[in-house]
């Protein structure tokens, strides 16, 4: 089941998520002409997670047109882009990944719209992805 959820930034971008913890997890985002749906498996989770652990804090750093360029700063987005998947609309989807990892509880954020930058908060991420996902899943 599809779960609803925001961006964290200015323009709070509506998106649907779920997770599997088998399969990871699939973020569904809506566009003017088309709906685009990207997977980020365990391996690819356990691996964003693993770089973040070893920053004080990460930015976004996510912007499709720097990435294109090759100079976006390292973040979240840049690393995805270079050690996961190599596509710029595929590392965008950081933005709503940020979120949903915000709202469990797996990252913590400096609560500013631009700018932002993300830590690695102690815990089981799989567990607190299942229980928000449970807990969302209630409230529909």
């Amino acid at each position: 089941m599809w779960i609803k959820g925001e961006t964290l930034g200015a323009k709070h971008k509506a998106f649907s998520w779920m997770f599997d913890k088998r399969d990871g997890i699939s973020i569904k985002r809506h566009f003017k002409r088309s709906t685009r749906i990207d997977d980020y498996t365990c391996k690819d989770i356990e691996q964003l997670l693993g770089y973040i652990k070893t920053q004080d804090t990460v930015p976004l750093g996510n912007s499709v047109v720097k990435l294109a360029k090759g100079i976006e700063r390292r973040g979240l987005g840049s690393y995805v882009f270079d050690t996961i998947k190599p596509n710029t609309s595929f590392a965008q989807s950081t933005s709503q990944l940020a979120a949903v990892m915000v709202q469990a509880n797996i990252l913590a954020y400096n609560g500013v719209e631009k700018g932002m930058e993300f830590w690695f908060v102690e815990g089981n991420w799989q567990k607190k992805l299942e229980s928000l996902q449970e807990k969302s899943v209630q409230e529909i």
